[in-house]
């Protein structure tokens, strides 16, 4: 996921458009008119952007993916373009008449992208061949919808869990965290009086720091006591509510309150073996969170990943996911075929490719994280399976306001106090919120 700008084309003309990091939200497929099913037997050739730079293994197997879509449609050629700005270039060259057929959306913002008319809404292709949305992990598939319609194919998923250091809880004496997001017994208290019982302080930390994958404006503080941070439907702000008060609150005082278990900045620079080593590769942290596996030289340990632990009521809705989707360009002029790849692509047994392709180790298709989950098992010898159950119940990052381009006006106006001032225990929860409420609302979707 990405977070870089990008120029716009809406309306029939250029304009700079503000880039951004996710996206969300939720809704109803709607019935429209079904696109006609094209008939193409000759020679066609896709183009997919990617931010993928050439030689890397990642875009090795993302046309090796490509490649072995022949297989399906012996017709059809993937070019894979390495080392683009995905966002920027899809608007320039919609604008420019050379249009691009699809790319993937690791950044964020897309709903400019749909007003604008760049990418295609895709509702009449699960209409046309009637799609299973409850074929989807969680909110995978809803992640991507606005206004009632789908504007992308979900293919991988980055979801949060917790990574413990399974030496350090041996070592200790302390039982290991559970797998079962439903585990009631799993809460912040006990998170909180886990951590102490393995800290040391100056030596040996109980926590590394990263309670989620996207802390940006702390918009996801208040999901470890149930409470989401936008109403999508309203257009309004859920920040200044008790629950998410109590999030914020816990993790600033775990900071700022609860000595030698979480590292500060001079600490973790002393436990470090290299510059910029993440805290829980350096064999001295207990619990992180994490999204994304280190190279396997780096996890000298033995490890674990559980679930994140929940203060809430209902299901576990602790954390974040991203699910990385594919957009088609509206004005593309093979649709047809590639939408046949999107199928392919979301077939349980192709469900796997794109979160190796991706470095994740979920699948957004119910049923088709097999593979990638043995693979993942073959290379670290460690069960990822709980990241299955997490993504079944987590939100997207961001919590539904990245998709929306008034996300860079929210940040570029206070997102220097969240960092400087609110993380810095310089401003106090209560204030926090109603800032932060305030800006979201005025500032996130134009009003009409």
């Amino acid at each position: 996921m990405n977070g870089r700008t990008r120029r716009g084309f809406l309306g029939g003309s250029a304009a700079a458009l503000p880039g951004v990091l996710l996206v969300a939200c939720g809704g109803t497929t709607a019935s429209t008119t079904e696109v006609p099913r094209a008939q193409t037997t000759g020679p066609v050739k896709l183009v997919q952007l990617s931010r993928r730079a050439g030689g890397t293994e990642a875009l090795t197997l993302q046309q090796k993916v490509m490649d072995d879509f022949k297989q399906a449609a012996p017709n059809v050629t993937v070019e894979v373009v390495p080392g683009t700005v995905p966002q920027e270039q899809l608007v320039v060259r919609h604008a420019g008449g050379d249009p691009v057929d699809f790319v993937e959306n690791d950044w964020g913002v897309w709903v400019d992208l749909a007003d604008g008319k760049v990418v295609e809404d895709l509702t009449p292709y699960f209409t046309r061949d009637k799609m299973d949305a409850g074929a989807f992990l969680g909110e995978a598939l809803t992640s991507y919808t606005y206004q009632n319609k789908r504007y992308a194919m979900p293919v991988s998923m980055s979801v949060d869990g917790l990574w413990y250091n399974d030496d350090l809880f041996r070592a200790g004496g302390v039982k290991p965290p559970p797998q079962d997001p439903n585990d009631r017994s799993w809460t912040l208290d006990k998170f909180m009086e886990t951590a102490r019982q393995l800290s040391k302080p100056g030596q040996q930390f109980g926590f590394g720091g990263s309670y989620n994958c996207f802390p940006t404006l702390g918009v996801t503080d208040g999901t470890y006591y149930g409470q989401r941070t936008w109403d999508d439907a309203k257009g309004k702000a859920l920040m200044d509510t008790e629950n998410f008060r109590k999030g914020a609150q816990f993790w600033l005082d775990l900071q700022w309150k609860q000595q030698g278990i979480w590292p500060t900045a001079a600490e973790l620079d002393q436990i470090r073996q290299q510059p910029n080593q993440a805290a829980h590769v350096t064999g001295k942290v207990a619990m992180n969170v994490i999204c994304a596996l280190p190279p396997k030289d780096q996890m000298t340990m033995k490890w674990g990943m559980a679930a994140l632990p929940y203060s809430g009521t209902g299901k576990n809705i602790s954390g974040r996911m991203y699910p990385h989707a594919l957009h088609m360009g509206a004005a593309g002029k093979n649709k047809d075929t590639v939408w046949q790849l999107f199928r392919w692509l979301t077939k349980p047994e192709n469900a796997s490719r794109y979160p190796e392709v991706a470095g994740h180790s979920v699948s957004p298709i119910k049923g088709g994280s097999d593979a990638i989950q043995k693979l993942r098992k073959d290379q670290y010898g460690v069960d990822l399976s709980v990241l299955l159950k997490n993504a079944e119940t987590q939100i997207i990052s961001g919590l539904g306001m990245l998709k929306y381009a008034g996300w860079k006006n929210v940040n570029d106006e206070i997102g220097k106090r969240h960092t400087d001032e609110f993380k810095q225990n310089k401003l106090s929860v209560g204030d926090w919120v109603k800032l932060a409420t305030e800006a979201f609302d005025r500032l996130l979707v134009p009003k009409k």
